[in-house]
């Protein structure tokens, strides 16, 4: 796989009580969330007062905003598993569906 002068995303796919990488590998997504208050930007402000979670749209802003196609994404859970390596091949997406996911963060 060449990887000069492409842009490498590292996400965590939850951790040990909350692996959501065989969800991410089954639909072939990247999971960013809390996605129970909508789309990005809209969030945003639910986000920073309802959830105090100021310092999760930063990650949220770059994700939606930044992550291009054919960049690459390393999936991982905690700090030790490495489950996939892949290439991003579509632009940001809020599904109906991440509502009832809970509060974490999983790539594809």
């Amino acid at each position: 796989m060449e990887i000069s002068g492409r842009r490498i995303w590292q996400v965590a796919a939850g951790d040990s009580e909350r692996n959501y990488a065989k969800l991410c590998l089954e639909w072939d997504v990247i999971l960013n969330g809390p996605g129970s208050e909508g789309p990005w930007p809209d969030c945003a402000g639910a986000l920073r007062s309802g959830w105090g979670l100021s310092c999760k749209l930063a990650d949220l802003e770059r994700f939606c905003e930044e992550v291009k196609e054919g960049d690459l994404v390393v999936l991982r859970v905690g700090t030790a598993e490495v489950y996939w390596v892949g290439e991003v091949v579509g632009g940001y997406i809020w599904h109906e569906e991440s509502a009832t996911l809970t509060a974490g963060t999983c790539s594809t």
